[in-house]
């Protein structure tokens, strides 16, 4: 997990809570990157994001993105969404997904506070599902 500032990549220790310790304000945006490499039917990731905003990038390319933006990773700016989601977020993936680098950008929020998503890849119809 990290931030970014000023083109400057700022590393975040998670907590072991689903949180993280690092220098965040309120408002502002993490990150979260991994090179994926496993191989699944029917890529789909699936993001427990509740009210905070997301964007998803596969290389640098959005996939998904709760803000109309054409704001790269370190650019775009997310927050609270101001009401909650009923459901996850499914984002399908291409088909070539793997050994690309998949960022979630997620808000921190207005009270600061620093927790972070739950995300699973696998088969959107079972979620995580790896193929054989």
């Amino acid at each position: 997990m990290f931030t970014m500032e000023g083109g400057e990549r700022r590393e975040l220790a998670a907590n072991g809570f689903g949180g993280f310790y690092g220098d965040v304000e309120p408002d502002d945006t993490f990150y979260y990157a991994r090179t994926l490499t496993e191989k699944v039917d029917a890529p789909t990731l699936q993001i427990d994001a509740y009210d905070r905003a997301i964007a998803v990038y596969l290389d640098g390319e959005c996939l998904y993105s709760d803000v109309a933006t054409d704001a790269g990773i370190g650019e775009v700016e997310l927050a609270e969404l101001g009401w909650t989601r009923s459901a996850p977020v499914l984002v399908t993936l291409p088909a070539d997904y793997r050994g690309k680098e998949l960022t979630i950008a997620q808000s921190v929020g207005a009270s600061g506070s620093s927790w972070c998503f739950p995300a699973r890849c696998g088969s959107a119809a079972a979620i995580p599902t790896k193929a054989g």
